[in-house]
């Protein structure tokens, strides 16, 4: 599992946390009738949407290129994330002061002209 870290450039000032734990049991079915429920992992991974705000009109100047907050964005998901099958590293959502590794379940929405709105939905790994 490649893992990577969040860009440095795009803050990470997340609002509107919405969260839930992903479905971790399975359920066997007997022709008796009988029904046996199992874990599936040994702990529960959680889910988050979340949204964060990124300028969209000052241009950032790193490595050679001069792009905006949100034009950092999409180049970390384009070319690092290689459009979310790459894990990243993150601090903890829930407020504690430790690294986690999450992926994007979802691609990344946004709205917005000068201010763009990011909405993301990702998972614990």
């Amino acid at each position: 599992m490649q893992v990577v870290d969040w860009l440095d450039i795009v803050n990470t000032k997340f609002y509107g946390l919405d969260g839930s734990y992903l479905e971790n049991t399975e359920e066997l079915d007997f022709k008796s009738g009988r029904k046996i429920a199992y874990l599936q992992n040994s702990r529960p991974r959680k889910t988050y949407a979340l949204n964060l705000s990124a300028d969209d009109t000052k241009k950032i100047s790193f490595g050679g290129k001069s792009l905006t907050e949100f034009e950092w964005f999409k180049y970390w998901y384009e070319n690092t994330l290689k459009s979310g099958s790459v894990y990243f590293y993150l601090r903890s959502l829930e407020g504690a002061e430790k690294q986690v590794v999450y992926r994007l379940n979802a691609v990344p929405q946004w709205t917005g002209q000068s201010k763009k709105e990011i909405s993301l939905s990702i998972e614990e790994a």
